[in-house]
């Protein structure tokens, strides 16, 4: 039990406060995705209901406690965007009556309701991210528990495809999405700190998100592989792994092949192999259609809709295909609908200097390296292909960190 020790070691809290606020973030960004397979376990391996309910009321009582960090923080623009938030929330559940159920169900679901996860969920990451001072948990907890969930999903996955199971569907998005930060954990571990375990089991996950079907996750976790290799490693390695990209490159419909036959061997469909090998990877007609009629309708508000500002458009919408809870999937698109044609790209720049400045400092604690390396690729650069920021807890754990880190120097 020597990882517990290496995990749950005190000596590496500066106080009792700092301890709770390491642990209140940690079940934020760790308890959605271990629900999603403790749930598998107890409701088609045990056969007892659903545990969602607790996990989530949990979260919503870390969420509520948070807010007691709003009040001692000497930040000023951490305090503007948490308010900016909550009451830019508000102001579109009166201004929009049409998208007042997406926003509050009337079962008050924190889950589907967009007003209730933005407060329970993602303003106290926001709060607990810019708070946390020991990313060293958060690392080894997301590493300690791949073993666990990477094993899990490549369970639930072969349970469904051969029939063992009493599993309904694989929804390879959650399913992907779910391993991703695993994955990028393991590979982290095994890059930085030469952990062959960590390699493996990495690259294990790396194939399930390859078989299963989100071309996102699987962007994500190359794109993870990349930044990990190219900020901190040696010339050395830096050189083999170009070469390598290259010669996958250049043999790229040889790789394909490869991997198809592998898979069919294994009566394994992939579909993001299938889209690649019919060049269509990138390929994505009803999202590209949602994109197209959400920028059109901009048009007639240049300065935005505000907050959920997609999910109006799309209510108002003639289009049949688009409903109140459809949303941009695109940050850039998502951004232009909210805060409108100059505020959204401003916006987005903000970002994207934020977390060049952020990977240009020098800070002992590599930890820290490691979150915001995770939180780019986890709750940033994946939200380009799906998903929501107004829902996503990493990417308002990474708004906090940006933020703290501003007070650090350049390198």
């Amino acid at each position: 039990m020597k990882f517990l020790l290496q995990i749950f070691n005190l000596r590496s809290f500066n106080s009792p406060q700092d301890r709770r606020i390491t642990f209140m973030l940690a079940a934020l960004l760790l308890v959605p995705s271990l629900n999603f397979y403790a749930n598998y376990y107890v409701q088609y391996v045990f056969g007892q209901q659903s545990i969602s309910v607790v996990s989530y009321l949990v979260l919503a009582l870390i969420g509520i406690f948070s807010y007691k960090y709003l009040f001692t923080s000497s930040s000023k623009l951490l305090i503007i965007v948490t308010l900016a938030a909550l009451f830019g929330a508000v102001l579109s559940y009166l201004l929009y009556p049409s998208i007042r159920l997406t926003l509050l169900l009337p079962d008050f679901n924190p889950i589907e309701s967009g007003m209730l996860m933005l407060g329970f969920y993602c303003v106290p990451a926001l709060l607990l991210g810019y708070n946390n001072k020991n990313w060293t948990f958060i690392r080894l907890a997301f590493y300690y528990l791949a073993f666990f969930v990477i094993p899990s999903s490549l369970y639930f996955y072969n349970a469904y495809y051969i029939g063992i199971s009493l599993i309904d569907r694989v929804d390879y998005m959650t399913y992907s999405y779910n391993v991703l930060p695993y994955t990028c954990a393991c590979l982290y571990e095994g890059f930085t700190n030469k952990k062959k375990m960590g390699i493996l089991v990495g690259l294990v996950g790396v194939i399930e998100i390859f078989a299963v079907g989100a071309r996102g996750a699987l962007a994500c976790a190359l794109l993870f592989a990349l930044l990990v290799t190219f900020t901190n490693s040696s010339l050395k390695l830096k050189f083999f792994s170009a070469c390598v990209a290259l010669t996958i490159y250049l043999n790229l419909t040889k790789v394909l092949l490869w991997f198809s036959n592998l898979f069919d061997s294994f009566h394994v469909y992939s579909r993001t192999l299938s889209l690649m090998l019919n060049n269509e990877f990138d390929t994505s007609n009803s999202r590209e259609m949602i994109r197209n009629a959400l920028l059109e309708k901009v048009l007639d508000c240049p300065m935005g809709y505000g907050l959920f500002g997609d999910r109006y458009i799309a209510s108002v919408s003639a289009s049949n295909s688009l409903t109140s809870s459809t949303y941009a999937h695109n940050l850039a698109v998502e951004f232009i609908c909210d805060f409108g044609l100059i505020g959204g790209p401003l916006l987005l720049m903000w970002y994207l200097w934020r977390i060049y400045k952020s990977m240009s400092i020098r800070i002992e604690d590599r930890s820290i390296h490691f979150a915001v390396l995770l939180l780019v690729v986890c709750g940033f650069a994946n939200l380009f292909m799906s998903g929501s920021y107004l829902a996503s807890i990493m990417f308002w754990t990474l708004t906090g960190l940006l933020i703290r880190l501003r007070r650090f120097k350049q390198n």
